[in-house]
This record gives C-alpha cells, sequence and structure tokens, in this order.
C-alpha cells in the first residue's frame, strides 16, 4: 500500500463516519447505532402477485406495471436472481408520467422498450413502472465497449433499475424527497432479494458514454453502508445466527494460518479444471469480453497491518439467497477463502458467494451440474465468488487468476477461472469426486 492509497482509505473511512452522523441525526431519538439500524430495516417490502412490490412502514409504491408490455423481452428470457441495483435519472424535459408510459409504449425508433422497475417523481412519490418478475432496458451489456471495469457483473439480466426522474441537470441533482425515497426503496429490496450493498451502482459509474455523476453519489453513500451493516450492525439483519435467515453472513476473528508464497512459486502453478468436467454455475449466460487488468503488488496481512492497523477484514456475504445452489458451504471452505483473499489482496476486501452448496445428489432436487457443490452435512465443499476490492471494485482477470494460483499453491483444492460475470470457482476437493 502507497501513501495515496493510504490517504484514500483515511478519507473512505472520513466519509462513512459522516454519514453515520447524518444519519443518526435524521432519527431524532435514535440513541446508538444498533437502534438506528433496527428502526431503517423496519420498511420492508414483499412480493405479491406477477411481480408487483408492496411497501410497509412508511414505504408507499403505487403500481403501474402492465401485462401487455414485454419490457426487456431478452433480458427478461435471460433473466438472473437479482444481485445488482442501478440508481439512473432522466432529464427535465418530460414528467415522470411521460417517462412511465414511454417505457410501456415501447421506442419504435429505437426498437424495444426502455425503462427501470421503479421511478421516483421530485416530491418523492415512488412508481412501480415493471413487475420484478420481468427484466427491464436499462443499461448496456456487460461486454459493451462502453461498459467500464466496475461492476461489469451487473447487467439488465441481474439488476434492478431505479431512476430519480427529472433529476439530470444534467448533473445527478436529485431532491432531498427522492434521497429519501431512494434509501428507503433501496434498502428494502437489497434486504429482501439478499443484494449486497456494494453492488449498488449509479449509471454513471458504468458506463463511458453517460454523464459520471448519474446516480454516482447515491450509489457511493449505500456501498459506504456496507461495512457499517456487515459489521457493527449485523445482529438486526441476521435470525438466530442461522445463514438462510438474512441476506448477510460474516466471518469474524478467524486466524490466518497461510502465508503467502513468492511470486516466483505462485507463478509455477496454472489454474485448471478437472479433464472432462464443465464446472456449472449461477451466473448471468451473457458472454463477456475478456478485459484483463494489471496485477498489483500483493500485501500479507501482517505487512498490510503494519501500515494501517485498523482497516478491517475481508467480508465473507452470501448473495445466494435466490440461487439453485442457496446452501451455505463448509466452515472450512469460508475460512480459507477469507484466508486466500486476505493473504492475495490483502485486508478490506468484499466476498460475495453467489453460488454455494445445493441439495446432495440423491437427496434432492435442487441442484445442477456435478457433486462439487454437494452438502454432504456440513455445507457445500464449493463456492463460486465475486471478490471486491476496498473501494468497490470487482476483480477480475488476472487479478483474479492470481487468488486462483493461490488457491492451488496452498493445495486447499480446484479453482474454475473464469467464470462468466468475472466469477471464480473454487472447492476443497483434494481428490476430485467421481
Amino acid at each position: 500500500m502507497n501513501i495515496q492509497q493510504f490517504y484514500l482509505r483515511l478519507k473512505e473511512a472520513e466519509q462513512t463516519i459522516a454519514d453515520i452522523l447524518h444519519l443518526i441525526a435524521e432519527q431524532g431519538d435514535t440513541t446508538s447505532l444498533r437502534g438506528f439500524a433496527q428502526a431503517r430495516s423496519q420498511s420492508t417490502v414483499r412480493v405479491i402477485g406477477k411481480g408487483q412490490v408492496i411497501g410497509s412502514d412508511g414505504l408507499e409504491i403505487e403500481y403501474r406495471g402492465s401485462t401487455k408490455c414485454p419490457y426487456g423481452k431478452t433480458a427478461t428470457r435471460d433473466r438472473r436472481d437479482f444481485e445488482a441495483i442501478i440508481v439512473h435519472h432522466t432529464g427535465r424535459t418530460h414528467s415522470t408520467d411521460w417517462f412511465v408510459q414511454y417505457q410501456i409504449d415501447g421506442d419504435p425508433a429505437r426498437g424495444g422498450h426502455f425503462g427501470y422497475h421503479f421511478y421516483i417523481a421530485p416530491d418523492g412519490q415512488i412508481i412501480q413502472g415493471a413487475p420484478m418478475t420481468k427484466r427491464t432496458n436499462h443499461i448496456k451489456p456487460s461486454w459493451h465497449t462502453q461498459r467500464k471495469k466496475f461492476g461489469r457483473h451487473a447487467n439488465n439480466s441481474n439488476s434492478i433499475g431505479i431512476t430519480c426522474a427529472r433529476a439530470g441537470t444534467p448533473d445527478f441533482n436529485p431532491t432531498q424527497a427522492q434521497l429519501a425515497s431512494l434509501r428507503l426503496l433501496t434498502r428494502a429490496l437489497a434486504e429482501h432479494y439478499g443484494i449486497a450493498f456494494d453492488a449498488i451502482y449509479g449509471h454513471g459509474e458504468l458506463q463511458e458514454d453517460r454523464n459520471k455523476t448519474e446516480g454516482a453519489s447515491a450509489a457511493q453513500e449505500m456501498r459506504r453502508w456496507s461495512s457499517l451493516h456487515a459489521s457493527i450492525l449485523s445482529d438486526a439483519m441476521l435470525v438466530d445466527d442461522d445463514m438462510d435467515d438474512g441476506p448477510i453472513h460474516e466471518l469474524d476473528n478467524l486466524g490466518s494460518s497461510v502465508l503467502l508464497g513468492s511470486a516466483d512459486a505462485l507463478d509455477a502453478w496454472d489454474l485448471h479444471q478437472v479433464e472432462g468436467e464443465e464446472l456449472e454455475e449461477d451466473e448471468d449466460d451473457e458472454a463477456i469480453e475478456a478485459h484483463i487488468w494489471a496485477p498489483s503488488t500483493p500485501l500479507t496481512q501482517q505487512a498490510l497491518s503494519s501500515h494501517l492497523p485498523s482497516l478491517s477484514r475481508a467480508q465473507l456475504r452470501y448473495t445466494n439467497q435466490n440461487a439453485i445452489r442457496n446452501r451455505p458451504c463448509t466452515a472450512n471452505i469460508e475460512k480459507r477463502i477469507v484466508e486466500a483473499v486476505e493473504a492475495v489482496f490483502g485486508a478490506g476486501c468484499t466476498i460475495n458467494i453467489y453460488s454455494g452448496g445445493q441439495d446432495r445428489k440423491g437427496d434432492g432436487n435442487r441442484r445442477t451440474g456435478s457433486i462439487r457443490h454437494d452438502d454432504y452435512g456440513q455445507g457445500g465443499r464449493a463456492a463460486d465468488i465475486h471478490v471486491f476490492d476496498p473501494a468497490g471494485r470487482q476483480l477480475t482477470g488476472l487479478d483474479l487468476a492470481r487468488l486462483g494460483q493461490y488457491w492451488l499453491a496452498a493445495k486447499f483444492g480446484c479453482v474454475g477461472h473464469e467464470m462468466r460475470g468475472g466469477g471464480i470457482h473454487l472447492d476443497e476437493w483434494i481428490t476430485p469426486p467421481l
């Protein structure tokens, strides 16, 4: 870690503290951060019928979805479980109602229907413009040349689109009423669908051809809540320590017993998968063009701690609630994933397990592919994961390959790289399963 990275971390920490103080002030009589989290989480959503969202405790949503509108045809055909939320804005040339109807009517000149799941009017009114059973056209595909490196796993087939209507001036400039509604709606949707806060993005953060401020400040605020939500306030979201009862599962106070080997030693290991076996995954089926980042110099946990002792451990989370492989993994593989990520990338990273354990072959039907992910009584023995650095940037390409090299060098098991959407498969099968 160089001095610039050090001060960047300090700046982010200062902003997080400022956000917390601001949010406490909003609550008036809130006396603790834990009480604040519980108060904020009272607004929830439930989905009824064919995708209508019903809010509670101050979260009012007007439904205007249409059974006649196909919305995003390809995205709906290829839909995956929601794993990201993208915040947008519209210009001021038309009213909120006009934009809602524009999506339903379609645009013959553009050859499709374009819009969002939710529209937030300047007065804070929330309108649901598309059912949650559909996907909408609101962002360019992950493989498009105008997509940035950041957040490349998010696309129309796996993300919820929310727009602040008439907030583009052209910079992102929502009203306070819009921001209040956006916070309530985004948090409730994230909790309902098991979407990590660090998978909330502004459209301008993801696409080169958009105003870079579009949705960015709101999304960055929500992402800064992620570490607070996962550590200080985690028990406000978890029930009886059962991983399946809440959207976040974290590992605390795990000892790191594996030291980083030399670069030469790591380079001697090749990534591989078992001959004749194709690794199945719960991921987006879109073909994503390869995008390689130059790897940075890794730090061991000990070396990193000497630079910044207060930096938090890597956070391991489950985002597989709606996946086929929706079970937790073994405690052993959870521990080793955290160890490996910290050894290769340092502390402060976020690890999302989007595909975990599944029914053992012969003992259930919620399963797909080989038996690598099978739960033999202690959790699944394989995990497909996304890794994000402390700034929220997804690690892919050669950066992610270093994690696979470490996994093989430490003899933890087998590796599949690179999965669609920038993921990596890690398992604890020393002897490949039959």
